[in-house]
Order: structure tokens, then C-alpha cells, then sequence
């Protein structure tokens, strides 16, 4: 009879609660969602926003994906699904604007016999100086009887060396504005030790492309020792090395400049084998800046084939015989073989 009493007491307790909720609005439960009295008391539910809870954002939050992204986000991933993939742009690329203007009309750099090509001959004692470009490729020639079988470089993450065949190899820099150093070892026992400098597109000069590298041969060696001719006897050892024709080497060619200014880009000896004339600048070499060499024909300057060989580049090989005109900016030299006197014949 108790437990009835106290069930009558606690469902009346319960029934005046909600009949107190419904009256100040407060929150209530119905249908299994959260709802709220209207402040009229027109009987009127209205939803109940959901609750927010601390470090979640909010349906209204800065952070919350925004309805369009997310409608186009589903709009794209359904029509994927189904093999609906967008065309894709194949429009042609824009210009990279990185040409080199000063391949438009190119000169000679210092040390280049012609336009990017450089000419060095080995020595033993001398490292060889190569300025290659990022996007280029520069060639090194060694000579054809020279074999490499290693080679090393300083910085090969900046630097690409390749081998191309057993004397010619391929130089490659990724990035511009740094250096280092390669060396080849031949089967001969010559190390061939260069130096290797990295320039950006924008170089104000032209870089080095293909790079020529001479070098005495035991076997030619043997052979021009033999016999020395007098002509010979007064020619540094280099020198006779240079020549194609030891035999025919003359000494008959005698300079001549219009100002004493002039003389400063005059070498210290010419000298011609018949084939090629040589204009030796000794131990100058390396103050002198190397003039272009001009063949006179008929009293008209004809442009010759030159390049530099020699012990750091001392002898500029004009590929002619006769006279010449040396030119560099206001300075001229003229360079003429001395008429041959009577009773002299064609002797050396």
C-alpha cells in the first residue's frame, strides 16, 4: 500500500515538472530531438540549435568547409566516378625569355681562338681554365691518342661529366654562379686538370663550347729528336713541338707598328713552317690580350683562321703563310716576310 502511494506522489511530481517547462520554455525533448516552447505560448516547437562543444567550430566558424566548395567538391567526385574526367590544356607553353643576346652577334671571349672555342695545349704544370653555361653543354677534346680511364669532379651535384668516348667528354652545370675543378687521367700517365667555372644565361659573354686540349706524344717526341736542323737549334722545345714542318721552319718575317703604343700587342718572335705562321708571345703570354689576326691579300685584311696552343696560350697559330695585320681595338701591328736577296734561292 506504501510503494502505491509513493508511485501516485512521484507521477504527479513529474506531470506538474513538464507542465513548468512547457509554461518558462524551457528545454524538452520531442520526437527524439531536442526542441523548445515558443515564448508565446502558442503551443509552436521550434528547433533547438545544437549544442556547441569547446576546440569543434561551429556550423557558422571561419574554419567550417563552405557549402559551395563542398557541393562542387561532390559535384566532381561523382562525375569522375562515372569517367567524366575535364579536357585538359594543351595550349601552347609562353616563351621562357631567357635567350643569350650576346650569341646574337658573338665575339671571342678572352682565351677563345673563335667564338666559344678555346685551344690549350697540356702541360704538366698548368691547369686549364673552362667557362660552361647552365642549359649548354660544353665539349672537351683531348687528343686522339689519349685514352682516359678515370676522371674526377670537385662538385658533382652542380657539375655533370660525362664520358662520351675514350678522349672526349661532356660538361653540363645545373646551377649558375659556382666552380670547381675536373681531372682526367689518360693511360699515357698526363693529368689533365681544368678548372670549371658555371654561368647563367644572361652572361654578358660567350661561354666555352668547345674546348681543344693538344698534348705531346711520346712517339712524336722519339721521332723529333732524331735530328735537329739548325733553324731548330734556337726554337724553346715547345715550340718544335708546335710546328708540322721542323725542316722548313724560317725566321724571315719582321714587325712594324705606327706607335710605340702599338707594341704592346706584339709578340716576341714570328716564325712560319710553310703550312702555319706562329706568333710566339713568350712569357708576355699572360699580359697580353691576343689581337685578331688578318692575312694581307692583294693590300686587302682577309680574316684567317687563329688559335692559341703553346704553355698557357704564349703562340697564336694563324692558319697561313705570308703577311699579316694584328689588330686589337686602336692597336696595329703589321707582321711582313723580308724579300728573299739575290743569290739566296728559297734557302731557310
Amino acid at each position: 500500500m506504501l510503494r502505491i502511494i509513493i508511485s501516485l506522489v512521484i507521477g504527479i511530481l513529474t506531470i506538474g515538472h513538464l507542465c513548468l517547462a512547457q509554461e518558462t520554455g524551457a528545454h524538452l525533448y520531442s520526437g527524439g530531438k531536442l526542441a523548445t516552447q515558443s515564448a508565446a505560448g502558442n503551443g509552436a516547437i521550434l528547433p533547438q540549435p545544437v549544442p556547441q562543444f569547446p576546440g569543434l567550430p561551429g556550423p557558422g566558424s571561419a574554419t567550417a568547409i563552405p557549402p559551395p566548395l563542398l557541393n562542387n567538391t561532390e559535384a566532381a567526385i561523382d562525375q569522375e566516378s562515372h569517367g567524366d574526367f575535364p579536357a585538359m590544356s594543351r595550349s601552347p607553353s609562353l616563351p621562357l625569355g631567357t635567350l643569350q643576346r650576346s650569341w646574337d652577334r658573338p665575339v671571342a671571349a678572352s682565351g677563345q681562338t673563335a667564338p666559344g672555342v678555346v685551344h690549350y695545349l697540356w702541360q704538366t704544370d698548368f691547369v686549364m681554365g673552362v667557362r660552361t653555361r647552365d642549359f649548354m653543354v660544353t665539349t672537351l677534346m683531348l687528343p686522339a691518342w689519349e685514352r682516359i680511364t678515370e676522371f674526377y669532379v670537385g662538385d658533382p651535384v652542380v657539375f655533370e661529366v660525362k664520358k662520351v668516348k675514350g678522349n672526349v667528354f661532356a660538361v653540363r652545370s645545373r646551377n649558375a654562379g659556382a666552380d670547381s675543378n675536373l681531372a682526367l687521367l689518360g693511360t699515357s700517365g698526363n693529368i689533365y686538370n681544368f678548372y670549371v667555372r658555371s654561368e647563367a644565361w644572361n652572361s654578358s659573354q660567350v661561354t666555352d663550347l668547345a674546348v681543344y686540349v693538344d698534348a705531346p706524344h711520346e712517339l712524336d717526341d722519339q721521332a723529333g729528336h732524331d735530328e735537329v736542323s739548325p733553324a731548330q737549334a734556337g726554337m724553346p722545345d715547345y715550340v718544335r713541338r708546335l710546328v708540322k714542318r721542323p725542316e722548313d721552319v724560317r725566321f724571315d718575317m719582321k714587325l712594324y707598328a705606327q706607335r710605340p703604343s702599338d707594341g704592346d700587342i706584339a709578340p716576341l718572335r714570328v716564325f712560319e713552317d710553310g703550312i702555319f705562321t706562329y706568333f710566339d708571345y713568350g712569357d708576355r703570354a699572360e699580359t697580353v690580350t691576343r689581337p685578331v689576326v688578318h692575312q694581307v691579300v692583294d693590300g686587302v685584311d682577309s680574316a684567317v683562321n687563329s688559335r692559341t696552343v703553346g704553355p698557357r696560350g704564349s703562340v697564336l697559330v694563324a692558319e697561313a703563310v705570308g703577311d699579316f695585320t694584328l689588330r686589337s681595338g686602336n692597336r696595329v701591328v703589321c707582321a711582313k716576310r723580308l724579300p728573299v736577296r739575290a743569290g739566296e734561292g728559297d734557302a731557310r
